[in-house]
């Protein structure tokens, strides 16, 4: 044993990404360890992030290229942004913020059981006083005469740096041309809901800040982490109202918008971490729920986080590319075998349960299991709004958390994502890139209604 403990390698690895080498409840290194021999240990205390492999030369080599694999498939978007300044009635070059607890419920896996907060406005009679009682400072009174700090990747910013900004996520469509062979689909999305800041040692109760101290902001080792929340009351409350005024006509399917039998997604990691997905339909004349897509390689390249600061709600687009692969007999059969084997029963709202994939001969791990119940689309004649209610399970702890989406897409979307079926049509980079920031700029319009209603 001490031989063994001698040989040691240690691999750097980029901040933010230690959590996926050690995935979910430490899954992804039990993985690294069983399949190599080598022990482990994932170092996220220090200002690098690194990783011990402790083993024999063949056991640490391919621990090593197991690791590489991990980060060159990992799910952290390659460009990021979390801009501050979305409602345009505040100057927020000369507003101050301040972080209030979120005392909500939590749907996100990776921020459940940590405190969290919102930031929220500080009042012009309260920030006059502020100021005031800083006005001697004269180091304060001079970092507001500066620059803010220039735009960088996976950063925070301002509003004022949004056209910048899709200029860089440009790179990421130009990356994820769906008539490229080696990437076949693109999905874009807009999502209304709320941004919260996990708390550590920058993010703190009745913590007040501008924007100089947010676009001081880092992420990573020491830096703040984010969990966006897809819920927005406002939405959900006004929805008669936004329909009038901005023209959109629900679909003839809402009138069955209430389904336990809509659809599921089975979210699974196959042998190499890679991220992938089932799409089950209930097929009636069968009583069966059947594979009808699967999708491997599911990556997030781009994320721009859009936060108000006010009551108004925050938004989200993301951009995610993914392969779209052929549907093999073992995976039907699979699906059909698990509802053979036991009644066909609801449990918990939920017609599967992740233990239903456990040691499947598929060999891939099942990390969730999410089923619409409720769906209603609207639409104009230039964007679709939707509105959907999920029940989710996403440990094996058996915690189903129920969730509801609101989402904005523009029309010309579909023929982007589906380019991979019709080879004549064409990838306009440039045309794309337009209609990412007329649908933000529409579904910012929307946002700020509800604000006002």
């Amino acid at each position: 044993m001490a031989t063994f403990l001698k040989e040691e390698e240690i691999v750097a690895i980029p901040d933010s990404k230690g959590p996926m080498i050690i995935g979910t409840k430490g899954n992804t290194v039990k993985k690294i360890k069983e399949k190599s021999g080598a022990r482990i240990n994932v170092d996220l205390k220090q200002s690098r992030h690194y990783v011990k492999i402790y083993g024999t030369k063949s056991q640490r080599l391919t621990a090593k290229s197991l690791i590489k694999e991990i980060l060159q498939t990992s799910i952290i978007p390659i460009t990021g942004f979390s801009l501050l300044g979305l409602d345009d009635d505040i100057d927020v070059k000369k507003s101050k913020f301040r972080f209030i607890k979120f005392t909500g419920d939590d749907a996100n896996e990776h921020s459940q059981n940590k405190d969290k907060y919102y930031l929220e406005l500080i009042k012009e009679d309260e920030n006059e006083k502020i100021n005031n009682d800083s006005c001697d400072d004269l180091a304060n009174q001079l970092r507001h005469g500066l620059v803010l700090p220039s735009l960088k990747k996976i950063e925070f910013d301002t509003m004022d740096k949004f056209d910048d900004c899709l200029e860089l996520i440009s790179e990421q469509l130009s990356k994820a041309d769906p008539t490229n062979l080696n990437r076949k689909e693109i999905r874009l999305n807009i999502f209304v809901g709320q941004e919260l800041f996990i708390k550590s040692n920058i993010v703190n109760q009745n913590k007040i800040i501008d924007s100089y101290d947010w676009c001081g902001f880092k992420r990573g080792h020491g830096g703040v982490s984010t969990s966006f929340q897809h819920n927005s009351l406002q939405i959900i409350k006004n929805l008669e109202s936004i329909q009038k005024e901005f023209g959109l006509k629900a679909r003839k399917e809402n009138e069955n918008f209430e389904n336990d039998k809509r659809s599921i997604s089975v979210y699974f990691n196959d042998q190499k971490s890679r991220k992938g997905k089932l799409k089950l339909h209930w097929f009636e004349e069968e009583d069966l729920w059947k594979v009808t897509r699967v999708a491997k390689d599911i990556r997030r390249n781009a994320i721009v986080d859009l936060i108000s600061g006010t009551d108004m709600p925050d938004l989200r687009f993301l951009l995610k590319t993914q392969y779209d692969i052929p549907i093999e007999g073992d995976l039907h059969q699979l699906v059909i075998n698990i509802q053979k084997n036991k009644p066909l029963v609801l449990r918990d709202g939920l017609w599967f349960r992740m233990e239903d994939f456990k040691d499947n001969k598929y060999k891939f791990e099942c990390t969730g299991i999410r089923q619409t119940f409720k769906k209603k689309v609207f639409l104009n004649d230039k964007f679709q709004v939707s509105v959907v209610a999920t029940r989710q399970e996403k440990d094996l702890d058996r915690r189903i958390a129920v969730e509801e989406y609101i989402s904005v897409k523009s029309l010309d979307w579909r023929a982007v994502e589906n380019i991979d079926k019709k080879p004549s049509l064409h990838f306009d980079e440039e045309e794309v890139h337009k209609t990412v920031k007329n649908t933000i700029d529409f579904a910012k319009k929307i946002a700020k209604f509800t604000k006002s209603n």
